[in-house]
This record gives structure tokens, sequence and C-alpha cells, in this order.
């Protein structure tokens, strides 16, 4: 065979749109630079991917939020819930000291209206003054309402007291009796036996439920008319 000599550089013949366009079908050998394929034609390529950072895209807004519902385990943070999602609470729970709430003047007094069992006396203490003086009492001889409830709770029947009455003559009366009645024989009253002269009597009065009481004096001009109330019963 004849050497073939000083041949014109043609490459470009060769290549893609060229005159003698190559074709690679079947050639052994590797390019130089990474290839198209098609996902079958990809040999060697793993079974699973490690993913990059994307939990922005799983959180609340994000493009793939996720959803938890129904999903096991426990999280790291208490999540809200209503009371009917809660479970294993208990059926009754020991409540924190709060007996003053129930007391006179508390937040959730007591009313013991009703209730059976014994009555018990409570003791108030030592007040330091009386609960009625002279200008809480109108002394007409005409029997007037006296309002405990600022005193004593709901639900107390009768109450203990101490009355102190001076006035400028003998024979001069202050009657109690429970709010509704009519007769004077359940009352408990106080009469001058000396003229300007301290009187002093403990007794019991029974209240009606509004925690009312009646008075009358005589219609005098008094020195004192001094009403505490030392208890209750209730």
């Amino acid at each position: 065979m004849p050497e073939i000599r000083g041949v014109p550089t043609h490459k470009t013949s060769h290549q893609d749109g060229g005159s003698d366009e190559i074709s690679v079908e079947g050639l052994a050998g590797e390019l130089t630079a990474e290839q198209k394929s098609a996902w079958a034609q990809v040999s060697g390529k793993p079974s699973t991917f490690t993913p990059g950072a994307h939990k922005t895209s799983h959180q609340d807004g994000g493009a793939d939020e996720i959803s938890v519902a129904a999903l096991a385990g426990v999280l790291t943070e208490s999540q809200p819930s209503s009371w009917p999602q809660v479970s294993g609470k208990p059926s009754t729970f020991t409540p924190e000291p709060h007996k003053t709430s129930h007391q006179i003047g508390g937040t959730d007094e007591i009313n013991a209206t009703g209730l059976t069992g014994r009555c018990i006396f409570v003791d108030r203490g030592d007040p330091a003054s009386s609960d009625f003086l002279l200008a809480s009492f109108t002394t007409d001889w005409t029997w007037h309402d006296l309002d405990l409830s600022s005193i004593v709770p709901t639900g107390t029947v009768a109450v203990l007291v101490t009355l102190q009455i001076k006035d400028n003559a003998a024979g001069s009366s202050v009657l109690f009796r429970k709010n509704g009645n009519v007769n004077t024989k359940n009352r408990f009253y106080l009469m001058t036996q000396v003229a300007n002269i301290d009187l002093f009597g403990d007794g019991v009065i029974f209240l009606d439920s509004n925690r009312k009481i009646e008075y009358m004096g005589t219609n005098k001009t008094w020195a004192d008319i001094n009403l505490t109330i030392r208890g209750w019963w209730i």
C-alpha cells in the first residue's frame, strides 16, 4: 500500500454535523467528558441517597409541610391540647388549702341553709369595738330591721350578743327578736334599772334567712345603745 502523506486537517468533517460525521455506536473506551444518559443506562448507581439540608420545607408553612397526625412517639416539648384529649388524668383532685374562700366574705362563701347535722358555734374572737352604736338605732317604740349580713356568714341561724344600754331614766327598754316574728315572748331585751348607769347583758337572737333581726327601743333620748356580735351558730 502506498504511504499517504500530507492528509489535510479535517476533524470537523467527523464531528456533529460534519460531512463525514462519526457514529460512536459500539465503540469501546471511556470518553474524557461525562455523557448524557437515561437512568436505566447508568450503572453502579446507589439505591438510596442522603438528602441535602431541607428541614424548612417540612416545617410550618414549608413547601412540603409535615402532618404529625397519628404519628407515634413523644415530642420533647409539651403540646397544646383540649381536656378530652388528655389521657390518664385523675378523676378527682386534692384541692389546695382554700377554707378562707368559704368563710364570710370569701369568694366562695358557703350557704349552710338546709344542711343537716348539728349546728356549730363560731367564736368570733376578740372584736375591738361594738358593731352597732347608738346612731345605728331608731328608738320610737316601733320594730325596725337590723342587717347582720356584713358580720355573719350565709346560713347563720342565731347570734350570741352583748348589749350595753344607758338612759337618764329607769324602765327604758331595748328588745330584739328574729326578723318576721310577730310576738315578743321569744326575744332578748334589757331594761334600765337605774338612771344614768350602764347595764350589760348577753343574749341569743335568731336570724331570718337574710341574716336580719328586728329591734325596738323605748321612745327616749338614750345615752348609749351598743350591740356586739360575739359569735354565731351555723
